[in-house]
């Protein structure tokens, strides 16, 4: 029977090549997907399919051990964010959320299981809030239902800190409507001020309206505008002027002349200048801040680690959370968990991927009594291992107490801004001290309103505005094509930079997915032989073979008498055929072959080898292409130089570098900056920690932006990396707005300087020139990105 090559998986939309299960009239390309479509038939759930084409996830292989941990109630009550009786909720980051069918069938889980009350999810941050019954269903379970249908959670330790930004922002979004509220009024009130000319309203209503206004301003000035004050009185108790104190001059010189004013019975002043001052500002710091609060730039070795292990004491298996391993306990890892300590193997062999750790991207073969590492990946059977070191004394966490990770990265911006406002304030005292000695010579009775008008109309405003907005327009548009910044403060770290170093695995080759060749032409029944007893392994060099070859096969042959033997290979009967895949120690065979190599025999006669080398992920090709002419690009690997010759076009040969430990990667870093070079680093896993940290700009390369990634400065999208060239000229071009936004507001300054030292800045004028001032900052910066944005990422 022909079969369509066109048909894909109903559930999540993978090719089906063999289209041997079925359900109804549906195709699926495995079980798993099968099993989450039985479960939404069931349950009447199948409009799920019709909000989009192919939404689901494939759900991940069955394991039993994956959410043993729950079983620990003190692990449970650290994870619950409330319960009282038989009611909990749990928040669960679930990062396989990706369309708005995910956010339908999470908020639906109720008609899955009736022990789920009510369900919310927060799409940007991959969230769902889960109300459920604990005496129908244990957190244990209800983790497992998700994973069930491809939504398996993750669970990471909660840390009380976090809630402090998100305090942050609640308080200056209500400084912000209080401001703007409060600006309003006052400007409404002000109107008949500026717009009777007959002066009767002076006459009959001033002093009350004078009195409203005096009573708006009041929280404007002690709850809106209180952190530019109190931060100019620390900068001036220590010496160092920061821009909030020339704004903190600005805001007192504006609210004194209005008070006076008030009190005189002489209007209200520029009221409405100094309340839209400081809204103008709060939107600024909102709109600086105001970033990817949903990412992660700041998780360290912890956020990796699990929860808990499952510790054996007089032969039963105890659920222990992670801070109570003790010295000399043993622990039982389960395929696909993560060694929390270091210690000695006690199983007689286990297979270990360090590729997080150490950036090796070879799983390691362990021998009984050899020494392992937290943070190692148990792959295949599961490993007993004696405790040698609590996790907060390992290896791992020993990495991570290098002197970098305490050291913070100054800003760049913060030194233009403070070094820009020690200028502004010597100029402003300089242009006031000339203006009042022109006045002594013309009315010295005007010299105090002059030297008032002066302080007001020089207020930074403009200044203040010109950086939150261009870089805040910056990083938001980086972010639609795929980089992540900490913050608006690190674009201008961007900017200057010499030499970009990379890792090689995970960041510019792929995890998964490699370049397999076989060493002489291969039939198609041997293809389907290999294919037929490889899909019976769980070992990844068995799966990478399978998953290159797999769209040659339409079926599988039955496998008999499958043995499989760790670290060495494999063998069965397959199709009446005796087969061998493995080393070639297993095979009896040698090699002297630097790059991985697994032999294949059947029925006696050795084919020969597929040579595997690592997968350069799409793009990296033009981005190393397009970096090259300018920057010095270095490849820093914990791999042998197997791969060498993927990168030789790119890189020249000093800076193709092998065989690095973390703390190399992390000397490789400090030796060029010792030499006055301005390094970027891109990284993906722990290993590169410590260089993401030291470099002057570190980029985490991450498949999933919302999975772990290292603390670094900026996380960039692995599927849109090489758009980093854009992302670099962007910077650039944000440099010359900010410039052009400077001298447009010096501009704005120097027009009504002109007003205040001719002492002509009436609270009209005022009102006039601050307001549209900082509209026109936001307007020029805005549109000067966006048209950039649009020059730069444009589709070739």
């Amino acid at each position: 029977m022909s079969l369509d090559p066109t048909v894909t998986c109903a559930h999540c939309g993978d090719d089906c090549p063999d289209q041997t299960i079925t359900f109804e009239t549906h195709y699926f390309c495995c079980h798993g997907c099968l099993s989450v479509y039985q479960i939404l038939n069931e349950n009447g759930l199948t409009q799920f399919y019709d909000i989009n084409s192919n939404p689901g996830n494939r759900p991940k292989d069955s394991n039993e051990h994956r959410y043993l941990y729950l079983e620990n109630e003190e692990i449970c009550n650290g994870i619950l964010d409330f319960q009282d009786g038989d009611l909990a909720r749990v928040s669960l980051f679930i990062p396989s959320i990706h369309c708005v069918s995910c956010v339908w069938l999470l908020e639906n889980l109720n008609k899955v299981s009736e022990a789920v009350i009510a369900s919310q999810v927060n799409f940007l941050k991959r969230e769902a809030q889960i109300s459920f019954n604990q005496d129908k269903v244990s957190l244990k379970e209800l983790a497992e239902l998700l994973d069930k249908i491809g939504y398996a959670p993750i669970f990471e330790k909660k840390k009380t800190k976090e809630n402090q930004p998100k305090r942050d922002q609640r308080t200056l979004i209500k400084k912000m409507a209080i401001a703007g509220f409060c600006f309003g009024n006052i400007m409404l009130f002000s109107f008949p001020e500026y717009l009777n000319p007959d002066r009767t309203f002076a006459e009959n209503y001033r002093d009350f309206f004078s009195g409203i206004i005096l009573a708006l301003s009041i929280p404007v000035l002690i709850y809106c505008a209180r952190d530019y004050l109190i931060s100019a009185y620390k900068s001036i108790r220590i010496k160092q002027l920061n821009l909030d104190v020339p704004i903190s001059i600005g805001i007192i010189a504006l609210y004194a002349k209005s008070c006076f004013d008030i009190i005189y019975g002489n209007g209200p002043g520029y009221m409405d200048s100094f309340a839209g001052f400081v809204f103008f500002l709060l939107i600024g710091k909102w709109f600086q801040s105001k970033t990817y609060d949903y990412l992660s730039f700041e998780r360290d070795h912890g956020s990796y680690m699990p929860l808990a292990s499952t510790v054996i004491k007089d032969e039963q298996h105890l659920i222990t959370p992670i801070h109570e391993i003790k010295v000399g306990d043993q622990l039982l890892i389960h395929n696909d968990e993560i060694i929390p300590t270091d210690g000695i193997l006690l199983s007689q062999e286990s297979l270990i991927d360090y590729s997080f750790v150490t950036g090796e991207s070879r799983s390691t073969k362990k021998l009984e009594n050899e020494k392992v590492y937290a943070g190692g990946r148990v792959l295949g059977s599961q490993a007993l291992i004696l405790c040698e070191k609590v996790s907060n004394q390992s290896y791992l966490t020993d990495l991570w107490k290098q002197k970098v990770f305490d050291k913070q990265k100054e800003s760049p911006l913060k030194r233009t801004t403070d070094m820009l406002s020690r200028y502004f304030i010597y100029a402003v005292l300089v242009v006031a001290g000339i203006s009042g000695i022109l006045w002594a010579f013309i009315d010295h009775h005007e010299i105090p309103n002059v030297l008032i008008a002066v302080l007001i109309v020089a207020c930074p405003c403009a200044l203040a505005l010109s950086f939150p907005f261009t870089y805040g327009n910056t990083i938001r548009a980086m972010g639609k094509h795929g980089l992540y910044l900490r913050n608006s403060d690190v674009v201008d770290q961007m900017t200057g930079i010499t030499d970009i170093v990379f890792d090689k695995t995970g960041t510019l080759t792929l995890n998964k997915g490699q370049n397999i060749q076989f060493s002489t032409d291969l039939h198609e029944r041997d293809i389907k032989l290999i294919c037929s007893l490889c899909r019976h392994s769980i070992h990844p060099l068995s799966r990478s073979i399978y998953d290159a070859f797999k769209d040659k096969v339409k079926s599988h042959y039955n496998v008999s008498k499958f043995e499989e033997i760790k670290g060495k290979g494999m063998s069965a009967v397959v199709d009446s055929a005796a087969v061998r895949i493995g080393s070639a120690d297993f095979l009896g065979s040698q090699t002297d072959h630097e790059m991985t190599t697994v032999f294949v025999e059947i029925d006696g006669h050795l084919l020969g080898h597929f040579s595997i080398e690592q997968k350069l992920r799409h793009g990296v090709t033009e981005l190393l292409e397009a970096l090259k002419s300018r920057f010095t690009l270095h490849l820093l690997s914990g791999d042998i130089n197997s791969d060498d010759t993927l990168f030789k076009p790119h890189f020249d040969q000093d800076k193709l570098v092998f065989n690095k430990q973390p703390e190399d990667k992390l000397n490789y870093i400090n030796s060029l900056q010792n030499q006055g070079k301005k390094v970027m680093m891109l990284g993906d896993g722990l290993n590169d920690a410590g260089a993401l940290r030291a470099s002057d700009f570190g980029i985490s390369v991450s498949d999933d932006i919302y999975s772990f990634s290292p603390a670094c400065d900026g996380i960039i999208d692995a599927k849109k990396i090489e758009k980093l060239p854009h992302h670099l000229d962007l910077s650039q071009k944000a440099r010359l707005v900010l410039k052009a936004s400077l001298l447009f507001s010096l501009f704005y300054n120097l027009i009504g300087l002109g007003f205040a030292i001719s002492n002509n800045l009436s609270p009209l004028v005022a009102a006039i020139i601050m307001p549209l001032s900082s509209i026109s900052i936001v307007t020029l910066t805005t549109l000067g990105i966006r048209f950039y944005q649009g020059n730069l990422y444009k589709k070739p």
